[in-house]
């Protein structure tokens, strides 16, 4: 009976929870049903209209992403197993790293990299071979000591020769006609000593001796310098030897070493040249750069802005050797030409490159490799009053760039300019190229 009452009692009150129509909740009266519903399919048809834009989108779309999904699932595989690490194509504090580079002058370029501490990791040193299907050769060998240290010491040498480089002449006027070859055959040695200033900053000095001569191409390369330009080019037959001492300040605020996604380098470079030859010769060089690189929408995605501007003042009696001057080669490159097609007493440019994913192994010290957009715009100069919009030359293109541990370890470009289409492979990038000149074997940056 007293349980008959109490189910009496709660239908009673029950009423006010069974009406359809005056649903509570937390925020309000819910709506009451509806008889109308709505959905979103998600595999509809197309209309007429979206075939012709579908179609070549697809074609170029599914084999891309096919392509991207087989080699990153590739990438990730191979990091996992370790395979990548067993051929050690990153610096590594001893053994033997392999090396590739092509472009249009060079040909097809193997070396050999051989890494040992001298003493332990502080003290690394490097040795370096390479030797390509045109006979280009370069060779040379360096260390630091007390790396990481508040003082550290740099020292190195090298060798060099390229028996078809080009020529166009000189200044931001020159023209495709003007072409012609020669043999350029230098060799340096250097020492720098570098003091930690704070963790960002530091400063340098150094002193470089190199030797550069500019005489008849090999066999095969035609016109030579000397028959279409005769002697009217200072330098050309010489040899200029001499003494370059500088100063330099640089900052680094980023976080990885070669494929940073943020943070900010920047470098101040003076330095006086002195031949030591009989000749009168000699001159001040200004080198001015600052990086940014700056994260884009989503992780792993950057922008990375260099831009630069270098330049001679002479201060000799006798002209300025053609082989010293600057010229759009590595790091100041304008990727849409080959190196050598400007030439002058000064350089300035901008290069500009968005950095994304293409496929990686995204664990820590994963190896990976980012898609790149670039361009570069920049002109050589002999005075300052010649830069100008008219003179700019600009290059587009994209490329890919392969990393590990943070390291970078190459590139493959696809360039447009107005000197064609440039591939290039390359162990060397623009970005960071200052770090460690003389144990890189980066002369180009050591004798102007």
């Amino acid at each position: 009976m007293l349980i008959r009452s109490l189910a009496l009692g709660l239908a009673l009150t029950a009423p006010a929870f069974a009406a359809p129509s005056a649903r509570a909740s937390a925020w309000g009266e819910l709506p009451a049903p509806s008889d109308s519903t709505t959905a979103a399919f998600k595999n509809r048809g197309k209309s007429p209209w979206e075939w012709p834009l579908y179609v070549p989108y697809a074609a170029i779309n599914y084999p891309l992403r096919w392509i991207r999904e087989g080699v990153g699932q590739g990438v990730i595989w191979a990091d996992r197993k370790d395979l990548l690490r067993h051929i050690n194509i990153v610096p590594v504090p001893k053994g033997v790293v392999p090396s590739i580079a092509y472009n249009q002058q060079e040909g097809l370029a193997l070396g050999l990299n051989l890494y040992l501490p001298l003493g332990d990791d502080a003290n690394p040193s490097r040795i370096r071979g390479m030797y390509s299907t045109q006979r280009w050769q370069k060779y040379t060998a360096g260390a630091i000591f007390n790396k990481d240290g508040k003082w550290s010491m740099q020292v190195g040498v090298g060798y060099r020769l390229r028996p078809n480089l080009e020529f166009y002449g000189v200044g931001p006027g020159t023209s495709e006609d003007g072409l012609a070859y020669y043999k350029d055959e230098r060799a340096w040695a250097g020492l720098n000593v570098r003091r930690r200033l704070t963790e960002h900053n530091y400063f340098a000095l150094a002193g470089v001796y190199s030797t550069i001569d500019a005489r008849q191409p090999d066999h095969g390369f035609y016109p030579s310098l000397r028959e279409l330009y005769g002697t009217s080019v200072p330098g050309y037959g010489q040899r200029s030897d001499g003494v370059m001492a500088r100063i330099a300040w640089f900052f680094a605020s980023t976080r990885k070493e070669g494929n940073p996604d943020r943070g900010t380098v920047a470098g101040v470079t003076v330095g006086g040249f002195v031949a030591t030859d009989k000749d009168d010769i000699s001159f001040t060089a200004y080198r001015f750069e600052l990086q940014q690189f700056v994260p884009l929408w989503h992780s792993n995605r950057a922008l990375a802005l260099r831009g630069y501007f270098n330049f001679i003042d002479d201060t000799g009696s006798q002209p300025i050797p053609f082989q010293r001057m600057f010229i759009n080669e590595v790091p100041d490159m304008f990727r849409g030409f080959d190196s050598g097609r400007w030439r002058d007493l000064g350089i300035t440019g901008v290069n500009i490159e968005y950095r994304f994913p293409f496929a990686a192994d995204r664990k820590d010290g994963g190896f990976g490799i980012d898609t790149v957009l670039l361009a570069d715009i920049g002109q050589v100069f002999s005075e300052k009053a010649e830069i100008a919009v008219d003179n700019l030359t600009y290059s587009y293109g994209f490329g890919f760039r392969a990393f590990m541990n943070g390291l970078y370890i190459g590139t493959a470009e696809f360039v447009w300019g107005d000197g064609g289409i440039q591939f290039r492979l390359s162990t060397k990038q623009l970005f960071q190229y200052s770090r460690n000149v003389l144990f890189q074997g980066r002369e180009e940056s050591l004798i102007h």
